[in-house]
């Protein structure tokens, strides 16, 4: 398969090493000039998995290029995966250059999501640079005449084992291709099968004991130029001729189109784009366009549909679901009645924001059946079958380039604002990038699901656990249509039930009875989304304090063990907890890059524990209310806990994932770390000062 070739990286010097550009860190003149380039050649037809070529390829200088459809979302993938490359192919990190999240020149791996990153494009990656260098060695040897085995290789030349006959990889085969076939575990549709060692071939990797890489803490590629601000991010991207555009979006969450009068005041040069419900505005200049969003008189019919959402968990208690058994082991009914003592408690947690800093962007170029698209999603093969259904085209025909935004953790608003994008272009026949404002971030992106969760537990005389059920009342986790699909009449997305996870199976203790259920709301009014790991049961440890405590958490998260300590102070006049450390051990098999680890098991802490000190969304009848900063609050710098990390390294077990299993102990351990302060149990969240007041007076009274 031909591809087009990417230029050679920007190098940068900075505190004496040297750090790469890859993919579209480049810089906006670059995007513009490249954009009319863009389009999908569909006579190629889409990269096969089990062509070498679709995942690596060296070009006649030497360097190499690599290919997965997974994507950076500030977590440090682009250079942990470059560096798997650069590990197996025996040549420089510097030599490598990753192209991430192109559907038109990457095989179809699932979503950026659930820690896999490292685990399924990680190993694709190692197999695929595995069977490349055997290629070139094998190659190497028919030229030199020599067995393949007594030939080493050494910053990408092969050479024999006395030093003579050196061939380099461009002289084997620069800018042409391997011609060498893989196996692919597959679906139908061509998705290489995720949480699975999807590729395989002829080679065998490296074993980890010869790792010079992999392991060490290469410094993370995309930092200078964010930190300098000359990275592209998906908000700086312009491409030419292209217009501004802004959603109108309906008064309540089912609201329907009435009618459409003037701009007052009027906005020149603004234009309205109507299809079903859906009303979009766009201009030449971005200012007009926001402000032709709210000049547009727009009527739409009342809607009041929801709930009372003061007592959002008494709603999800109420609403039809599916009843299903996840696990059930021995008879936990039984061991429960015969316990010596029996506990039980339930956890609720509201519906939350994913609330990204930097408001969800996309650039959409439609011209015809064809379709070229720059986003931030976390999926662009799942963008790109969407964006064909909405415009009713072939998804061959759809050219997906993911470009970061900003990081996000689970399903936020990128691939909603892609669909408005796309579909204000096909009805403008021009270019049109779309902006979320603030207040359509928190507005309309899907939310992290409120849950509410019954525990019961007995013991024995000896205080052994001989009983553990676990009972969840759990909306899915995208639980329908996207709006944008809605607005004229498509389904769009994940229809009904949507996905529903296994949740709470990851036990980290053995025992005899066992029995774990969901209910899964399948009619949420609310849609919801992907949202990083969910809370876990959890144990708690005791210490000294008046005003200050320590909790300890523990989980299982898909095979990688997390256990951490919080210490607390918390405030009893004002009802305000200031966490002030976190310790973390942290156990995900092989770790790739250890300072990236320890990087994101910092920023999971600290996001989780604003989740669990401050964010809730707060509804009325008709919609969402908290639409800024202040109705939603979040933490801020000087509420920053100090984390630190304990990190464990097996390099002979998989990578097991790190980019969410550090995120679920910690409500857990801050609310264990304030019973130790005060003896008040605290099991919904947030944590919020009121609340914890509210504890006290109810502990007071009781």
């Amino acid at each position: 398969m031909q591809r087009h070739r990417t230029s050679r990286r920007v190098f940068l010097k900075g505190s004496g090493a040297l750090v790469v550009a890859i993919s579209f860190a480049g810089s906006l003149s670059t995007l513009a000039e490249a954009a009319p380039d863009a389009r999908v050649d569909t006579s190629l037809g889409p990269p096969d998995p089990t062509h070498l070529d679709t995942w690596l390829n060296v070009s006649g200088d030497g360097s190499i290029t690599a290919f997965t459809s997974k994507v950076e979302l500030g977590q440090g993938n682009q250079t942990a995966l470059t560096q798997i490359v650069a590990e197996e192919l025996d040549v420089p990190f510097a030599q490598v250059t990753l192209v991430m999240g192109d559907t038109a020149r990457s095989a179809h791996e699932l979503g950026t999501s659930g820690s896999a990153t490292i685990h399924d494009a990680g190993s694709n990656l190692r197999q695929a640079a595995a069977e490349a260098r055997k290629t070139l060695v094998d190659l190497a040897s028919k030229q030199l005449n020599v067995p393949a085995e007594s030939l080493t290789v050494r910053n990408g030349v092969v050479s024999k084992a006395d030093g003579t006959g050196k061939l380099s990889y461009a002289e084997l085969i620069g800018d042409k291709q391997f011609n060498v076939e893989l196996k692919a575990l597959t679906t139908p549709d061509g998705l290489l099968i995720p949480f699975t060692t999807a590729l395989s071939g002829a080679a065998k990797p490296k074993d980890p004991s010869q790792y010079t890489i992999v392991g060490t803490s290469v410094p993370r590629v995309d930092i200078p130029l964010k930190v300098t601000g000359q990275f592209t991010y998906m908000q700086d991207v312009r491409v030419p001729g292209m217009l501004h555009g802004r959603v109108v979006r309906p008064t309540g969450i089912r609201s329907k189109l009435i009618g459409i009068g003037s701009f007052e005041p009027p906005v020149p040069g603004a234009q309205v784009l109507t299809k079903g419900d859906f009303v979009g505005v766009v201009a030449e200049q971005e200012w007009d366009a926001i402000r032709a969003q709210t000049a547009l008189q727009v009527a739409w019919s009342e809607w009041n549909g929801l709930p009372d959402m003061s007592d959002v968990w008494s709603v999800i208690r109420g609403t039809d679901g599916t009843a299903r058994e996840v696990k059930n082991t021995g008879d936990v009914e039984a061991a429960l009645s015969s316990a010596a003592t029996t506990v039980s408690a339930t956890y609720q947690t509201p519906f939350e924001m994913h609330a990204s800093i930097g408001p969800s962007c996309a650039v959409a170029d439609v011209r015809g059946d064809q379709a070229t698209i720059w986003s931030g999603t976390q999926d662009p093969h799942g963008v790109r079958a969407d964006v064909a259904k909405l415009l009713d085209i072939p998804a061959a025909n759809v050219h997906v380039m993911n470009v970061e935004a900003s990081g996000c953790y689970g399903h936020n608003g990128a691939d909603l604002v892609t669909l408005d994008a796309a579909l204000m272009s096909q009805l403008t026949g021009k270019p049109v990038r779309v902006q979320f404002m603030r207040h359509d971030e928190h507005g309309w992106e899907p939310k992290g699901p409120a849950m509410v969760q019954d525990f019961r537990g007995g013991l024995d005389a000896d205080g052994n656990v001989v009983a553990y059920s676990h009972v969840a009342w759990i909306p899915p986790h995208f639980d329908g249509v996207y709006l944008t699909g809605e607005l004229i009449g498509k389904q769009i997305g994940f229809p009904l039930p949507g996905n529903l996870p296994n949740w709470g199976t990851d036990l980290i203790y053995d025992w005899p009875n066992v029995s774990i259920s969901e209910n899964d709301i399948l009619n949420a009014v609310v849609t919801a989304a992907n949202w990083d790991t969910r809370p876990s049961p959890q144990t708690g440890t005791r210490a000294t304090g008046v005003s200050t405590g320590r909790g300890v958490a523990m989980v299982n998260y898909e095979g990688t063990r997390v256990a951490e300590v919080a210490e607390i102070e918390v405030n009893r006049s004002t009802g305000n907890i200031r966490v002030t450390r976190f310790t973390v051990a942290h156990d995900c098999g092989q770790m790739i890059n250890p300072k990236a680890v320890q990087a994101q098991i910092e920023s999971n802490v600290i996001q989780a524990t604003s989740r669990t000190l401050k964010e809730e969304v707060i509804f009325d009848q008709s919609n969402v209310t908290s639409l800024d900063w202040r109705s939603y609050p979040i933490l801020t710098y000087p509420e920053v806990p100090q984390v630190d990390t304990v990190l464990i390294n097996r390099p002979d077990k998989p990578s097991t994932g790190a980019g969410e299993p550090s995120t679920c102990p910690v409500a857990a351990a801050i609310s264990n770390a304030v019973f130790d302060a005060t003896g008040i149990r605290l099991r919904t969240l947030p944590f919020r000062p009121a609340q914890v007041l509210a504890a006290f007076a109810a502990a007071g009274s009781a």
